[in-house]
């Protein structure tokens, strides 16, 4: 696929994670029109009044022909370890985190080969936060799915995403890694520097041999190692 921002042309050529920060409203909404794409957006509206319903109705908008349609539905809640009883509920009673997981869902059962999702931890406690974070890398690594996420509130963005889009009059595509370990574009884009990278760049002050790393537990092992 190529998109192409302020006349500047990105190829996404494989299954990858990206974060894109910035005025990115009207890019997610472009691409939202491309063929086998979902889109979660940051405020969600409902056109039922019951979970099982409103799942049903996404499936029956995507598919021609319906199969297995309870199966399916009920093996869909179980991405969130949430029980049958879930699909029975009204959805004016949902607490915010349990409607944002509806709208997850509604994504996740017809199986786009693309998805977009607007600031992707809205709402969520923290068992949610993981267990969504998980399922989108076992998309990505397993069934081959591209998966963007945006977000200026950028904390998400460096430890979740393989490369990163920021949008802006210059817009820029490169490696999550390059973007948030470089001073010059972490000050030009006014971006949030993360606690890994600022403890790195402390301890290489301090001539202490330890890489970038997104997972605190591999940044562990090499203080360990190193310090």
């Amino acid at each position: 696929m190529e998109i192409v921002i302020n006349d500047t042309k990105f190829k996404l050529n494989k299954p990858s994670v990206i974060g894109v920060v910035g005025n990115y409203l009207s890019f997610l909404s472009d691409l939202s029109e491309y063929k086998n794409v979902g889109y979660i957006k940051k405020t969600e509206y409902y056109f039922t009044n019951y979970v099982y319903d409103e799942l049903l109705l996404s499936l029956n908008k995507y598919e021609k022909e319906l199969k297995d349609a309870d199966k399916r539905i009920k093996k869909a809640i179980k991405l969130f370890d949430l029980e049958d009883s879930f699909l029975d509920r009204e959805i004016s009673t949902l607490s915010k985190g349990e409607k944002r997981l509806l709208s997850y869902l509604r994504v996740f059962i017809y199986n786009p080969k693309i998805i977009l999702i607007d600031e992707p931890l809205k709402n969520l406690d923290y068992k949610y936060e993981k267990l969504i974070l998980n399922y989108l890398r076992e998309l990505k690594n397993k069934y081959n799915k591209t998966i963007i996420l945006a977000s200026n509130n950028v904390t998400v963005i460096p430890d979740n995403t393989d490369k990163t889009l920021i949008i802006d009059e210059t817009p820029i595509f490169m490696n999550t890694k390059d973007i948030f370990t470089d001073d010059d574009i972490l000050k030009k884009y006014k971006l949030y520097v993360p606690n890994l990278v600022m403890f790195v760049k402390k301890a290489k002050k301090k001539d202490k041999s330890i890489n970038y790393h997104t997972d605190i537990r591999e940044l562990m092992k090499d203080v360990y190692r190193n310090v």
